[in-house]
């Protein structure tokens, strides 16, 4: 990308800027011109601004502290004394003073905060409509973000994605009463011992638009499964509780469903959890690209959802939710779609597409892959569908149709890092080939070759002095992150 070509593209942003802003000021001046002139008068601009309101939240909220004031006047004869003040803060000053030494640390102020805001979550938390827990049965909770494998089926509309969290059930001999919640869409596929299962209790966060919670289950009997009231738990505010925070946790948990269980959350894609141990399967494998997939869209796909997609069965799901299964994947995996099928080309722009046959819809959930840019070829129309941050080109590929920042960057080399099953991570190419694997003794990899695009990677020498090398991600990582991974400061020859 040469300067002036990054000069050319900021002068067409600041020009496409300009006429944003000279058609809001035209508008305004419509709106504000009173008597038709053709001015805006400072008289006319004051008459149009509205007259301050007393909102009903506002009124509300002071009669909520006026309440609040009042419950201070202890003897009932309608004024609060500075006796009762006092009294009051006292009493509230000895709570927050755990160790009564008449000092508030640090660490009791945020003690005190903590339950604070746990007693106004819990005050507002609806008590959720469960079946009966059996005595002998155990309570098992597990809460997730969304899965780590896309849906073939796609629960309510085919918009917005689908995962599969797989639930295995070991051997014994107690029940297990179970409650899985999420945020996103989820299959919750059982296998193992399902017998034990008691009940399995779901619970959404959204609903299709008959108000089917978007949520389901195979691998049960459906007198196994009971849909749940959609966003009756607090998934929300559970997942992004800390890894410490079991204190909050449990309580919340409590208070939602009367339910005292073992908890497990987990705010990242999920790929399989063993149950009653919860034990968690977090490596990743190599998932080839099946047939009627572009490989290199494909691995990029695999970014986000490292199991790639499964096969449900639409005659198996247990749900209330409408269903069906997915004419274009969502995604990177609609893209690779696309490309397989010859609708869409890459171009030498970095995530950049030219579409080259008609296409009806962009891929569902694209707005969550990022910027990913399309150039509509000759005598094609626009898809039906929202691009969020994208931008979209016309046929020459520069001038811009539709779209905010839309800077162009010419591609590069990238390698992408994959743990494998036997926990040796190395660096994958974006046609999934291997670059080169990290050695089991921490000795980082530097680039020795390259064959045109492709650059390949080996352990630094055990005779050379240890390279300096930056963390990637803080180590040791969170317990939902995957291994952190060293990078080599690049001098400035290097291209790696």
């Amino acid at each position: 990308l040469t300067f002036a070509e990054m000069s050319a593209q900021a002068e067409r942003q600041h020009q496409d800027r300009v006429r944003q802003a000279e058609q809001l000021a035209a508008e305004a001046s419509t709106k504000n011109d009173l008597d038709g002139d053709g001015l805006v008068t400072f008289e006319e601009l004051i008459s149009s601004v509205p007259k301050p309101t007393v909102k009903a939240r506002d009124k509300a909220k002071r009669e909520r502290l006026f309440t609040r004031l009042m419950a201070i006047d202890t003897d009932g004869d309608g004024r609060v004394t500075e006796d009762e003040l006092s009294s009051r803060f006292t009493e509230q000053f000895a709570l927050v003073d755990i160790d009564q030494d008449g000092v508030i640390s640090k660490e009791e102020a945020k003690a005190a905060r903590l339950k604070l805001d746990l007693a106004r979550e819990i005050a507002k938390t609806a008590v959720c409509k469960l079946p009966e827990v059996p005595a002998h049965a155990v309570p098992i909770a597990v809460f997730s973000r969304e899965g780590a494998q896309v849906s073939s089926v796609a629960l309510g509309t085919q918009k917005q994605t689908t995962s599969i969290i797989d639930v295995t059930i070991e051997d014994g001999e107690e029940p297990l009463f179970i409650l899985l919640a999420s945020q996103e869409p989820v299959i919750w596929a059982f296998a193992g011992a399902t017998q034990r299962v008691h009940q399995a209790v779901l619970f959404a966060r959204k609903t299709d638009e008959q108000g089917g919670g978007l949520i389901g289950a195979t691998g049960l009997a459906e007198g196994q499964v009971t849909i749940g009231e959609t966003d009756c738990l607090p998934t929300t505010k559970i997942l992004s509780l800390g890894p410490r925070s079991f204190e909050q946790l449990a309580p919340l948990f409590v208070a939602s469903t009367g339910i005292e269980a073992n908890i497990q959350k987990h705010r990242r894609g999920t790929i399989s959890v063993s149950l009653p141990s919860f034990a968690v399967d977090r490596s990743t494998t190599e998932t080839p690209a099946p047939d009627g997939f572009d490989p290199l869209l494909w691995n990029k796909g695999l970014s986000n959802y490292s199991r790639g997609i499964g096969k449900v069965d639409p005659a198996s799901l247990i749900t209330e939710a409408s269903h069906q299964p997915y004419d274009v994947y969502p995604r990177e995996f609609g893209l690779a779609q696309l490309a397989a099928r010859g609708i869409i080309e890459t171009t030498q722009h970095l995530n950049e597409y030219r579409i080259v046959k008609p296409l009806d819809t962009f891929p569902q959930s694209i707005l969550r892959t990022g910027r990913v840019h399309f150039v509509l070829g000759e005598g094609i129309t626009r898809p039906q569908g929202e691009i969020g941050s994208s931008c979209i080109y016309g046929p020459d590929g520069t001038t811009v149709l539709e779209g905010d920042y839309c800077t162009q960057y010419p591609k590069g080399n990238a390698v992408t890092v994959r743990v494998g099953d036997a926990e040796k991570a190395c660096l994958v190419r974006e046609d999934g080939t291997h670059a080169g694997c990290f050695p089991k003794d921490g000795r980082a990899l530097r680039a020795v070759e390259a064959e045109g695009d492709a650059v390949t990677f080996e352990p630094v020498p055990e005779s050379e002095e240890p390279i300096e090398t930056v963390p990637s991600i803080p180590s040791p990582a969170p317990p939902d992150m995957y291994l952190p991974i060293d990078l080599i400061p690049a001098g400035p020859s290097q291209r790696w």
